[in-house]
């Protein structure tokens, strides 16, 4: 993940919990640990469908097999990322 940085990407909200977008090549994440029940604040990938989500809101639920794999932790800004509403640009950088 950290090769394609800087990334712009298009997220969007459609339950109010989480901001997702598609990377634009899916990560090798074969031999990962997995999160089935993702943490407020945390930047995670979704195997099946090769989306990022970076969590705002408790999900209230563990998300289904094969889980996601946690890819760090967003350390400043998630208010701003949460209010942004359903469709917004971001770009994630090193920090």
């Amino acid at each position: 993940f950290a090769a394609m940085l800087p990334l712009q990407l298009k997220l969007r909200d459609p339950m109010g919990q989480a901001k997702s977008g598609r990377l634009p090549s899916p990560l090798p994440v074969a031999d990962a640990d997995r999160v089935i029940d993702p943490e407020v604040a945390g930047l995670y990938y979704w195997p099946p469908s090769g989306d990022i989500g970076i969590v705002h809101d408790e999900l209230g639920q563990t998300v289904p097999p094969p889980g996601m794999v946690q890819l760090g932790t967003v350390t400043s800004g998630l208010p701003m990322i949460a209010s942004a509403g359903n469709r917004f640009a971001v770009s994630i950088e090193r920090g």
